[in-house]
């Protein structure tokens, strides 16, 4: 969870222990952390104390696969959390231009065969 996602939704940021994991995104980059902290969380029927780890601002939150070994969840009642910055969708496409110019999804001079 980002510093300021844990302000707005509990308040001041409590003092934090130093994280023992250096998590990595999808691209494999360093994801700075501030450090960690225990919670109650309580899930329908589960409840468990587990250490959240707090990230920089412009970070995206992480969910640790030892919480979701924990908690239980039922993905068939999940549907998807999304939160997108704008700009940063907008720098991408920028930056990119050459991907996302128009027409570019069109396949030209293409055959296909499918057999059953």
């Amino acid at each position: 969870m980002t510093v300021d996602d844990y302000k707005e939704m509990f308040g001041k940021l409590p003092k934090l222990e130093p994280s023992k994991v250096c998590p990595r995104n999808y691209t494999c980059e360093l994801i700075q952390s501030l450090g960690t902290l225990l919670m109650n969380v309580d899930i329908k029927r589960t409840r468990a104390n587990l250490t959240l780890l707090i990230l920089n601002k412009g970070a995206d939150s992480i969910l640790k696969r030892y919480w979701l070994s924990v908690l239980k969840l039922d993905w068939r009642s999940i549907n998807h959390i999304c939160k997108a910055n704008g700009s940063s969708v907008n720098s991408i496409i920028s930056e990119y231009l050459d991907v996302f110019a128009q027409g570019i999804w069109k396949i030209k001079k293409f055959e296909a065969h499918i057999e059953i």
